[in-house]
């Protein structure tokens, strides 16, 4: 995700961050070209193409649809299972699960996917969904410290 941060004065080899940054964002210092180069390959925004990808605005807003969904999980493998798994969906734009909230946001072309689709892709790699439950041997198979289903007794 391009974000356009405001630098305030020179502190040395540091700047103060005065916007466009939250605690706990992480930035890249180097390889910025690199990342900049693949956002101009893919007709993204770029540091070089401010323009890119607002011809086709409209036309992408009325097909993209934002929507959540409650996941379990419980640490960072889990949070990349997640992820990865949502953004391999054909006609997913961007998933970002919240590990304390458990609610993953889903960017997504609607005529090219839904969130019936999403939650099935997550269940079948063991993350209960609040529509699917994950297949106890599937679930099972996760490594210990992805275990979020209380034990009952």
């Amino acid at each position: 995700m391009l974000r356009e941060v405001e630098l305030g004065p020179s502190l040395g080899s540091t700047y103060v961050v005065m916007s466009g940054l939250d605690d706990g964002d992480e930035i890249v210092i180097n390889g910025t070209f690199s990342i900049d180069a693949t956002a101009q390959l893919e007709g993204k925004r770029s540091m070089m193409n401010l323009e890119a990808g607002q011809e086709n605005l409209n036309d992408a807003s009325t097909k993209r649809e934002h929507a959540m969904l409650m996941v379990q999980g419980l640490c960072e493998m889990c949070k990349d299972r997640i992820e990865k798994t949502a953004k391999g969906i054909s006609g997913v734009y961007s998933a970002t699960w919240d590990q304390k909230t458990r609610e993953l946001h889903v960017d997504f072309d609607k005529e090219k996917t839904n969130m019936d689709a999403v939650s099935k892709a997550l269940a079948a790699v063991g993350h209960d969904t609040e529509l699917y439950k994950a297949d106890d041997e599937v679930y099972n198979a996760l490594p210990a410290c992805c275990k979020y289903r209380e034990e009952k007794k």
